[in-house]
């Protein structure tokens, strides 16, 4: 199974209000398994990958980045209830993750589920 790193949303990943995660890539495909996991890069010497638990994706949706890409809806399954579109774009989609607006991204939605 793939592993998808969560450091930003770790806690809402574990219990299971984050649903929804936005990807430069389409890597996945729907019904597909991964391991959410803390980080997957920059782990120093003898450490270890700290699983969060399994999930299964459920729909992949193809968006370009705008301001206005996102409802409050989305905002809470990202992660970050009672923000609003532009700023969850502009402060974790464009500063956490590097992604630009107009940039082609992808809106996951998965589920958890028992290991």
């Amino acid at each position: 199974m793939r592993n998808l790193s969560f450091m930003y949303t770790k806690q809402q990943y574990i219990d299971g209000t984050k649903t929804q995660t936005t990807r430069k890539s389409k890597n996945l495909s729907i019904g597909e398994r991964f391991t959410g996991v803390e980080k997957c890069q920059g782990i120093p010497k003898g450490g270890h990958v700290v699983r969060l638990g399994p999930a299964i994706v459920e729909k992949i949706e193809p968006f370009f980045l705008s301001y206005f890409s996102y409802t409050p809806e989305n905002c809470a399954a990202e992660g970050f209830p009672g923000m609003t579109s532009e700023e969850f774009v502009r402060n974790v989609i464009i500063k956490q993750c590097k992604i630009k607006l107009g940039q082609l991204v992808y809106r996951i939605t998965f589920r958890k589920i028992p290991e």
